[in-house]
């Protein structure tokens, strides 16, 4: 009986010792199936994989991954060619504006035209006391004539003299008090000149002339009031052409450049159904400011209409090139990671990182010049947490 004992002791033995061995094995190779079933793919595989299954879309759900999906959308890649911007905030001034101011000291007597008018080059605005003035040339130009023909006699006078002392008809004392007076003659010729000439230049500055064409901002004075030299009269100001300026990011710095073309857009407050308003830079600050790190540029803007004016604020958009056979993105679908733009696509239910090269920006998106190929699915949105290869959900 004792024999029988140990006879089944050892076959029971033996066969758990068996099963065990076995088990273990199955566990093993199962283990390293699953090992390579969750190996991510690269972007490379995805292109292979695309060929040989014949194209198409890459968000199905094909592939094996481990954790629960994340939802994202995406959008398919499609090359496009569109044009590049600076976008920034600027503020509309006048392309010319003056203070007319009084050269004289007189009483303002008649105003021609208001504040709101628009007036060409060279119209007359007021008038202060012409009439005291156009006396002024009257007298000047009677002083005048009289240093003339006095001039002209101290001269016939001299010249008859200087004949008469070759004959040593007259003294040399006589010759002397001649030519004096000759000489006398002509300085007060010159001087009544000069009076007359300064004369017709008040008459002329007391009539306020425009020194361009524009539009009256302000009069300051009514008619009546005693202006004193140097009072300011009216503001001109002329708004055909506008300028714009805008603050542009240093970093920008070498996209810009004189004469490319700039687009204006007026706040929804101002003008929802305006049309952009177009232009060319005509100048950009040599200096960045030390606070902000960044530059001013100025455009002139046509303003026909003169429907623009100064102290608007506007969207201005710089065109900075023109991308083609690039893909145009949404901008939270470019992610920086490690100092390197990346995107994700989605491929078979997993997320693919893929690095990128970016271009210009157009508003809210970004240019991609390399790294994905059409068709691809580029996650835009969701993949600000992603990993490669993490489990991905496609939702409409």
């Amino acid at each position: 009986m004792f024999k029988f004992f140990n006879f089944r002791f050892v076959f029971v033995l033996a066969f758990i010792v068996s099963f065990t061995f076995f088990g273990c094995g199955k566990k093993e190779e199962q283990g390293e199936g699953a090992g390579k079933g969750t190996k991510t793919e690269s972007h490379k595989e995805i292109k292979e994989s695309k060929k040989k299954s014949g194209g198409g879309g890459t968000h199905g759900h094909g592939g094996m991954t481990s954790g629960r999906a994340i939802s994202v959308r995406v959008e398919l890649a499609k090359k496009q060619e569109f044009k590049t911007y600076i976008t920034a905030l600027g503020t509309l001034e006048a392309d010319e504006e003056v203070v007319i101011r009084s050269e004289l000291e007189a009483i303002l007597t008649r105003v021609l035209r208001d504040e709101g008018e628009d007036v060409s080059k060279g119209t007359v605005l007021a008038f202060l006391d012409e009439e005291k003035f156009r006396l002024k040339v009257d007298k000047a130009e009677a002083d005048l004539k009289k240093a003339t023909s006095d001039s002209e006699l101290s001269e016939k006078d001299f010249f008859r003299k200087a004949e008469l002392r070759k004959e040593a008809v007259i003294t040399e004392q006589d010759f002397d008090e001649a030519r004096a007076r000759a000489s006398s003659s002509q300085a007060a010729l010159e001087s009544a000149r000069a009076a007359y000439n300064l004369a017709r230049n008040e008459l002329e500055n007391s009539r306020i002339k425009a020194p361009f064409a524009g539009f009256i901002a302000s009069r300051s004075f009514a008619p009546g009031s005693y202006i004193k030299k140097g009072e300011a009269l009216f503001t001109l100001i002329d708004t055909s052409p506008i300028k714009v300026s805008a603050m542009i990011p240093e970093r920008r710095l070498l996209e810009v450049e004189v004469g490319q073309e700039v687009e204006l857009k007026l706040g929804k407050g101002v003008a929802s159904k305006s049309k952009p308003y177009k232009g060319k830079i005509y100048f950009i600050s040599p200096r960045i400011d030390t606070k902000s790190r960044s530059f001013e540029i100025k455009a002139k803007i046509k303003n026909p209409k003169r429907k623009l004016r100064p102290g608007l604020f506007a969207d201005v958009s710089i065109t900075t090139g023109v991308e083609k056979n690039a893909f145009l993105l949404p901008e939270k679908a470019v992610l920086l990671r490690d100092g390197k733009n990346i995107v994700f696509v989605a491929f078979k239910g997993i997320a693919v990182r893929v690095e990128v090269e970016v271009g210009g920006r157009v508003g809210s998106k970004v240019s991609v010049l390399s790294g994905i190929d059409e068709g691809d699915a580029v996650i835009v949105e969701g993949g600000s947490s992603l990993k490669d290869g993490a489990s991905v959900k496609v939702i409409e």
